[in-house]
């Protein structure tokens, strides 16, 4: 059984000390667990995201568009040497490889 079900249905008055030492967890998470399933049943008790909900620094799609514009039309002009070329065509720009990893990202590729 999990740890996390055991949890829910362990007696309110467990040693809850002497649990965590058996399934090597701290009496922090022991209790976060309890306090989740005891608002959201058995939901509550599912993986959750460590991931941040939002990022400041995220570059938005539209610049990212523009850069990659830019860019392909200074290679077709023969001139483009990379970020630092681009970089004085565009009001705001992101470190060089930022655009490129999320275009292929994006791509699948």
């Amino acid at each position: 059984m999990d740890v996390r079900l055991r949890i829910a249905v362990v007696s309110k008055d467990v040693n809850v000390s002497a649990f965590c030492r058996q399934y090597g967890l701290s009496r922090e998470t022991f209790y976060v667990w309890r306090r989740r399933f005891e608002a959201e049943g058995l939901d509550g008790l599912e993986p959750r995201s460590r991931a941040p909900r939002t990022s400041p620094q995220r570059i938005s799609d539209a610049l990212i568009e523009a850069i990659i514009d830019k860019r392909k039309e200074l290679d077709e002009l023969g001139v483009d040497a990379g970020a630092a070329r681009s970089s004085g065509t565009l009001a705001a720009t992101p470190a060089g490889s930022g655009p490129w990893r999320r275009r292929r990202r994006s791509d699948g590729c």
